[in-house]
């Protein structure tokens, strides 16, 4: 059984696109420079991996609760996220696959019990 999840909207203003390209220490000109990303066949600067990577977890962390530790992130890269639009995340969890025991790990306080 599947559950809806609420979304998590980001504003892509291009202060947020640069400023979290710098905050990474991602140089790549494409993350800061209009005219460079266009050249590229880009719409326009784009947000980095490692800022998309950083905003799933917040969402997953800010649904699972503050008792949730997220192990791993695995990530489809799409649309890029251009300066000056919208980014939506309309998600549906899914149970965790039969061959393991959650996808969520227990909180710390039940560590010492495993």
């Amino acid at each position: 059984m599947s559950e809806v999840v609420p979304s998590l909207r980001i504003e892509a203003t291009t202060t947020f696109v640069v400023s979290t390209a710098l905050a990474t220490r991602d140089f790549q000109d494409v993350h800061h420079d209009r005219d460079a990303a266009l050249a590229r066949g880009s719409k326009d600067i784009f947000l980095n991996i490692p800022t998309d990577t950083g905003l799933v977890q917040r969402f997953v962390s800010e649904w699972a609760g503050p008792e949730a530790l997220v192990r791993s992130i695995e990530i489809r890269l799409g649309v890029p996220c251009s300066a000056g639009t919208r980014s939506r995340s309309p998600v549906r969890s899914s149970p965790a696959p039969a061959t393991t025991s959650s996808s969520l790990c227990p909180p710390p306080a039940a560590w010492a019990n495993t």
